[in-house]
């Protein structure tokens, strides 16, 4: 699974610490428009052995933990609603905690150009969330409601 599933997940199971402050840019492609840009250069003329990476967009932490909350506590899920310092995500051991340690403060940037000539139009942050959620849940690795 990416870290930004990961992420996810983890605050679906409320096993999430919050998030740290100074706060964390993650990225999002969605498995299906990768294929469809892998299927289009492998036919372009124009791809010519360049390369192509594609970013959907990049959303902050909170950013993802505001949208889930929003989305799903509905359903009976909590997510975590304080701000930790980067000492305070030391000590929880958490594995993508720690991870995002290591990202603080850095910013993605992307150009999607090269992928817009291809014809690719990329899904949105928005629907790829709520399209990663339907799909563990789908197959068992998250509740549809929590109890």
């Amino acid at each position: 699974l990416h870290r930004t599933t990961l992420m996810m997940f983890a605050a679906f199971m409320n096993n999430y610490p919050g998030v740290i402050e100074g706060d964390s840019d993650l990225s999002f492609i969605d498995v299906r428009d990768l294929a469809e840009i892998h299927s289009r250069v492998l036919f372009s003329n124009e791809s010519n052995g360049n390369r192509y990476m594609a970013v959907s967009d990049a959303w902050k932490t909170s950013q993802i933990i505001e949208f889930l909350r929003k989305n799903y506590e509905e359903k009976g899920f909590t997510f975590p609603t304080k701000t930790i310092t980067p000492d305070q995500a030391k000590e929880t051991k958490h594995p993508v905690v720690l991870y995002f340690l290591g990202t603080l403060g850095k910013v993605i940037t992307f150009d999607n150009a090269k992928v817009k000539k291809l014809g690719v139009d990329l899904r949105p942050t928005e629907e790829i969330i709520k399209d990663t959620i339907s799909g563990l849940m789908k197959i068992g690795l998250l509740p549809e409601k929590k109890n």
